[in-house]
């Protein structure tokens, strides 16, 4: 299973603007560190794109892989 970023207290830090590469492409996304009330805990890093904050990316040390967007495919409205 992966990172768990659901149910509890967290801090939320934005980090800023970063431009990534992933599998479905190349997002200009906002990065957030997630802060387990638990400072020992490295943060779970996520980068969204887009007003809807499609999640891009999650990364967090202590798993060995990233997960990431595989297919983009814009819905029109």
């Amino acid at each position: 299973s992966g990172p768990m970023a659901g149910k509890g207290y967290k801090i939320i830090k934005y980090r800023g603007e970063e431009q990534i590469t992933v599998p479905a492409g190349t997002f200009v996304c906002r990065r957030y560190d997630l802060q387990s009330m638990d400072p020992s805990r490295p943060p779970l890093e996520a980068w969204v794109h887009g007003e809807d904050h499609q999640l891009i990316k999650l990364h967090w040390d202590l798993r060995p892989a990233d997960y990431v967007l595989a297919e983009w495919r814009p819905v029109n409205h």
